[in-house]
Parts: C-alpha cells; structure tokens; sequence
C-alpha cells in the first residue's frame, strides 16, 4: 500500500528536501531528520552526513514561498537525473500511487518525461524556490524486495500496452548478447574494453550504448537479452525486465559499488548473476584474463 500524502508540506525546490512540522525528508524518504529532537537523529553515518551537509550548506529559508494548491507526487530529488533513482526511487512506485501530477525539477532528462507521458502521468515542472504543498505523496524508501520489483516490472506491461504489442513481455525468448558500454559517461568507463571487446564480439556480444536509447527501447532490448556484461552503473537498473534464466556480469571498480544494489536485486530472481572487481589502478581497467574463466563457463 502507498504510504500517506503529507498536507502543507514545504518543499524546497532545486534538491527535494521537504519540512513537515519538524520532521525532514531528503532523497525523497530515504534520509528523515527530526528537528525537535535531534538527539534522535541518527549519527556517525552515512545518513548524519548527508544531513548535516545540507542543513549546513543550505539553511532552510522559505521566503519567498509559493502556496501550491492541490495534490502532487514528489519526483525531486538531489539525483534525479539519475537512471537508477529515476526508475527505482519513483517509476517502481508509480503503479501504487493515485494518478496525480509528478513534480520534476527543470533539468529532468527529456527522455524521463516522454516516459512519465507514456505512463499516463502529468507533471508539473517546478523553478528552484520554496513551495508550500497542499497535499504531497512523497515516494518512501525501501531496500529491493518482491513487492518493489513487481511493481517496476508493471511498467513494461504498461508499455507493451501503449506500443499497442500483441505479446507479454515474459513471452519473449532472450537471444542477444550485450556488452554495455559507459565510453561516454564522465565516471565508471572501463578504459581497455577496445582490448577485449573483440573476445565478446566472437560470442556474438553487441556493443551498446543505453543512452542513445529511449527507455521503452531500453525495456525491449533487455527483455531480449540472454548475456549480459557491464560495469557498474545506471543502465542495470534494466536487469528487472530480463528472463530470470539471464546470465549477468557486472564489473565493480570497487567492491561495495552502489552499496551492492544490484546484487541485492539479483538475488530476488537472477541465479546467473556475478561480479568481478578488477586490481586496483589509478584507472579502471579489466584485465582481460579476469573475463576468460567467465566466458568459458557461459560458453564452453
């Protein structure tokens, strides 16, 4: 069940923080703060240090305010123009959710909106200033599990549906191998992957590169895929729409890359998932005997 919408929430616009009463909410409800009793606020972590950050770079000042009437789904937060965040913080919740406007902020990727309109939700694109919110749902946060699974999964459906397809998405038999590539990404781009891609290609592996993909096209070539191999990175969050049966690899640069998001996803339903972390180096690289032992138990 969807968690109940806060009345006469502030909302401060360019990161999503939200005050109600003396309690806040940040990364939607992933890191809350109580004001009034802050010896209950958590400390020496992760989520102290987000907050006391931004409390001490940004001080909640609400004037001017702007009085939003009517009722709104959060979609700010500080990453929102994240894959990741976008599809596992808010779209994995959207079919739970009453059919309100979502509020994005104004450098919300294109293609994050074109997917909201296939969904058949509004938005309302709001400037970086304090918003007083009449009524606002704001996505809680939950660790991977069955039911957020689920629920990102019916997006595909909703997608076959609008694309007017005669097959369901679990009908289609995974064929093609994809190596996806980060070249192009400022951080997390394996820097040799010229070295060893033709190893992949004569296993009949594909080049891909996500971001030249709509997501709907995203959602259809992972339902297709039998392999994966991939580093670390936003464009995982598709493994929800694969075959169970698909095997995957995901090369970390670090161990606990993500804080182990994606092998908390897997182990919902994916056997054949796997990781490799490569030595150390200033860049990230993989030694191209790390990939070999891989290849050789997928293929023979």
């Amino acid at each position: 069940m969807p968690n109940a919408p806060f009345q006469n929430a502030i909302l401060f616009a360019h990161d999503g923080l939200v005050r109600v009463k003396d309690t806040l909410y940040f990364h939607y409800q992933k890191y809350d703060w109580d004001l009034a009793h802050p010896e209950n606020n958590p400390s020496f972590c992760e989520h102290q240090r987000r907050m006391d950050r931004r409390l001490r770079n940004d001080p909640l000042e609400t004037s001017p305010m702007i009085h939003l009437p009517g009722s709104y789904i959060l979609g700010i937060c500080e990453f929102a123009s994240s894959y990741y965040h976008f599809m596992a913080d808010l779209v994995a919740y959207l079919p739970q959710y009453p059919r309100w406007p979502i509020l994005i902020p104004p450098d919300l990727p294109k293609n994050f909106i074109d997917f909201l309109d296939l969904l058949g939700f509004e938005w309302k694109m709001l400037p970086p200033q304090a918003y007083q919110v009449e009524q606002l749902l704001i996505p809680q946060y939950e660790e991977w599990n069955v039911s957020r699974l689920q629920s990102l999964q019916k997006t595909s459906d909703l997608v076959w549906e609008k694309g007017d397809r005669s097959r369901n998405a679990m009908d289609v038999q995974p064929f093609r191998k994809i190596y996806i590539s980060r070249k192009f990404a400022r951080r997390r781009h394996l820097v040799n992957e010229a070295e060893w891609m033709p190893r992949l290609e004569r296993e009949g592996f594909e080049n891909v590169y996500l971001e030249n993909l709509t997501i709907p096209e995203q959602i259809q070539l992972f339902q297709e895929t039998s392999h994966i191999v991939a580093p670390h990175g936003a464009g995982l969050t598709n493994i929800v729409f694969t075959h169970p049966s698909t095997r995957i690899l995901e090369i970390r640069p670090v161990r606990n890359s993500g804080q182990f998001c994606y092998e908390k996803l897997c182990a919902l339903g994916w056997p054949h998932y796997e990781y490799l972390v490569p030595p150390k180096k200033p860049y990230f690289e993989l030694p191209v005997e790390l990939l070999q032992p891989v290849l050789h138990r997928w293929f023979g």
